[in-house]
């Protein structure tokens, strides 16, 4: 489906950019916590598709804020706190973006 998806969006002249986001709970306290998106990443650099994995700055903000949740405890959906980590994800992306746009790399 992502493979589709990612035609689609070539087709109308646009780059797709796809959030790998981790499974809702403190996620360094599994072990192998990083399996999925390693092997979500791996597909997505074989089919040369942008991506952003939040799974370390999630993991990050866990370590600072210790008995904080970022996900609602009733399901799997990010709370404020998560969306929070999301967003600076998406900033850092689109900043090293805009860099490497300006410096014409």
């Amino acid at each position: 489906i992502i493979k589709k998806i990612n035609q689609l969006v070539k087709n109308n002249n646009a780059v797709l950019l796809v959030s790998i986001l981790p499974e809702s709970g403190q996620p360094s306290q599994y072990k192998n916590y990083d399996k999925p998106n390693k092997i979500l990443a791996g597909f997505l650099k074989k089919e040369k598709i942008n991506y952003i994995d939040v799974l370390p700055d999630m993991v990050e903000w866990y370590k600072m804020n210790p008995g904080q949740v970022a996900h609602w405890p009733l399901d799997a959906h990010p709370n404020q706190n998560g969306h929070r980590v999301i967003a600076g994800s998406l900033y850092k992306y689109l900043k090293n973006l805009e860099f490497r746009i300006l410096n014409f790399e």
